[in-house]
């Protein structure tokens, strides 16, 4: 699909939808309580899909209607043949693999090509290469998962490998404990996780780079209603600094979502806010450059590289490594499609640098490269242009914003899909 963006004036109110994050987890607890449970406030996108799937295959009965998810909780059925699609969504697949793996005796996941790319060595390294098997380019079988009353493992390639194991860890019939060999990165995910699960009256401890699971404890059902996505919050708050005044709504500024630091990190460059209970009211700034962090929050890299663009002096990028394993290398895509405008960018090995742009370069078309964040940043940079730009490969916004357009054109801008 090829979307065409025109300039326009952003000007209104943007309610942003549930956190994917968030979501993916609760789904999770839910399906592993005691008796059923709901949660509200849940537009659907592929990566949810793919994990209530997943979780319907291993015996839960998932049901969603008018924005709520109904869940009935898992039944083992062990004569089943287990056979989970996780498609392109790396948090289905990291997290249902110790679960999976635990209430069944093998498990076959299916994932595209690109996922089953990305790095698994955490739990290779876990299971051992008897049992956890690459059949082809999209097929991995995996057996048996490891119960142990330690794991020993590295968080420094991804959190969600630390969640897949505390969800599992909770339901073992003796105590244990994760044990951190290095720095963990995106530590605001893990504790997201620790949250919910102690929303679904679980417990987990936290001491000296470990984390204390006590056994058999019992997830509780329970209702709740999801809250906003701050990693999608960023796209429009960035639109309100570069384009126009927006307010936006259905924000948790208590959440214990990572990427909610995207206000503190403007602020800190010179954006300006107004806050109420749930909503940010975003002005249109000239922004400073300056040092911008993304260790903990690499989803937030491809829309903060497009702000950089608009600041007065250059942004310096630094600990960018793990943006180059996620749907796409965004480092390198960012780069790739940000020069085509005349941007100077200077990536080095763990930073990156990026200049302001005082005129852009005419360009017909950008790419996604089949990665949601990349085609929503270079949408909102569209906006600002003084032509129209088609966004190649567009649907990759289904991955977590099917929406996304539609929302756009609810702000005034101009958006049509480009048939040519």
């Amino acid at each position: 699909m090829k979307i065409k963006i025109s300039k326009s004036q952003a000007m209104g109110v943007v309610e942003i939808i549930a956190s994917k994050s968030y979501v993916h987890r609760a789904l999770i607890a839910a399906a592993l309580a005691n008796s059923k449970s709901i949660i509200t406030n849940v537009d659907l996108n592929d990566d949810i899909i793919r994990t209530l799937e997943g979780l319907n295959v291993l015996g839960a009965n998932i049901t969603y209607d008018d924005r709520k998810l109904m869940v009935t909780p898992i039944i083992v059925d062990k004569q089943k043949k287990i056979v989970i699609n996780a498609h392109e969504s790396g948090s289905t697949l990291r997290f249902l693999i110790p679960l999976a793996t635990y209430l069944y005796d093998e498990v076959i996941f299916i994932a595209s090509k690109d996922l089953l790319a990305r790095p698994l060595d955490v739990y290779l390294d876990l299971y051992g290469k008897d049992k956890f098997t690459y059949l082809d380019e999209n097929t991995l079988l995996v057996k048996g998962f490891p119960k142990q009353s330690e794991y020993h493992i590295l968080g420094n390639i991804s959190s969600q490998f630390i969640t897949g194991l505390l969800f599992t860890l909770s339901l073992m019939e003796f105590d244990s404990k994760i044990v951190l060999t290095s720095e963990l990165a995106s530590k605001p995910y893990v504790d997201m996780t620790l949250a919910i699960m102690e929303e679904f009256g679980l417990e987990v401890k936290l001491a000296n780079n470990q984390y204390l699971v006590s056994a058999n404890q019992t997830y509780i059902g329970k209702a709740l209603m999801a809250e906003g996505d701050f990693s999608q919050a960023a796209f429009f708050t960035v639109l309100g600094i570069i384009n126009n005044d927006l307010k936006i709504k259905n924000l948790n500024f208590n959440s214990m979502q990572g990427d909610k630091q995207i206000f503190p990190i403007l602020e800190a460059l010179g954006a300006k806010f107004t806050y109420d209970d749930n909503s940010v009211s975003v002005y249109k700034t000239t922004i400073k450059g300056g040092l911008v962090d993304l260790n903990d929050i690499p989803d937030l890299g491809p829309i903060l590289f497009v702000l950089a663009l608009f600041a007065t002096s250059e942004t310096r990028f630094i600990n960018i490594e793990r943006l180059r394993i996620k749907e796409s290398d965004r480092v390198g895509a960012m780069e790739t499609e940000l020069k085509k405008f005349g941007a100077k960018i200077l990536v080095m090995d763990n930073e990156m640098i990026v200049y302001p742009l005082a005129k852009f370069n005419y360009v017909a078309s950008v790419d996604s490269h089949n990665d949601h964040r990349i085609a929503m940043a270079l949408s909102i940079l569209a906006t600002c242009l003084e032509y129209d730009l088609v966004i190649e490969n567009a649907e990759a916004v289904n991955k977590s914003f099917p929406s996304f357009f539609t929302e756009l054109s609810k702000l005034n801008i101009k958006v049509s899909e480009d048939t040519r």
